[in-house]
């Protein structure tokens, strides 16, 4: 099938030497788990740091997130999060047409291998159909069950529908989807309320469901919108 390369973006000059300050604060997380970074880096053929942390827009106590092509089963190390994908699935249709895969070859600082598989990473329509359906469950179940929720509920489950809007629109665009601090820090750029109403209707999400959500997605918004900080 045609496949649509994503516009390249700007990579971090990030370094995984070990007098690099950041890959030895990586280090020394996963030294207090089963994996420490010499037995990690037998067990994958690739290590790839993706997330806030790559895209150095992390606060002091984000996750270190890395996409690790093996078979291990490790998934979690103190705060760091590992992804699995089995060497099989690296130049599948699957693989390579989802929203991870485009965030990963266009933001991810590889640690480890070579990474070859990005430059053929594309947004495939099951990628847009599947944040579409996510995106409109959220939105009327937002709305149906509103007024049964705390306001700090409210707020939290605003700021998840708003960001997987903005991921939406992205995905549309055939673009890779940046970590969640830059749309946090983007939103009133990207997300109007006449863009809010014509996302919803893209969505075949009524306009009065659309109306009585804009409000409050905005107001968690507002409330959470972060002045980004280097991660250096």
């Amino acid at each position: 099938m045609p496949k649509q390369n994503l516009n390249a973006k700007r990579r971090s000059t990030w370094s995984n030497s070990p007098d690099q300050p950041l890959f030895a604060a990586l280090y020394r997380e996963l030294q207090e788990g089963p994996l420490p970074w010499p037995r990690l880096v037998k067990s994958a053929v690739e290590v790839v740091l993706f997330g806030s942390r790559a895209q150095e827009c992390a606060k002091p106590d984000s996750d270190w997130d890395l996409l690790c092509v093996g078979t291990e089963s490790v998934r979690r190390i103190g705060a760091v999060h590992l992804v699995w994908i089995r060497p099989d699935q690296l130049f599948t249709s699957e693989w390579l047409g989802s929203e991870l895969a485009g965030h990963v070859a266009t933001y991810g600082i590889w640690l480890l291998g070579a990474g070859t598989w990005r430059k053929q990473v594309f947004v495939s329509p099951m990628a847009v159909t599947r944040k579409e359906q996510l995106l409109r469950a959220r939105i009327q179940a937002l709305v149906r069950y509103a007024d049964d929720l705390s306001a700090s509920r409210r707020d939290y489950y605003g700021l998840r529908i708003r960001r997987d809007a903005q991921r939406l629109l992205i995905l549309r665009d055939g673009e890779a989807v940046p970590s969640s601090p830059l749309l946090d820090s983007q939103w009133d750029e990207s997300m109007s309320p006449t863009r809010w109403i014509e996302t919803c209707i893209s969505l075949d999400i009524q306009s009065e469901t659309a109306n009585q959500s804009w409000p409050i997605v905005s107001a968690a918004s507002f409330a959470r919108k972060p002045v980004l900080r280097s991660a250096k």
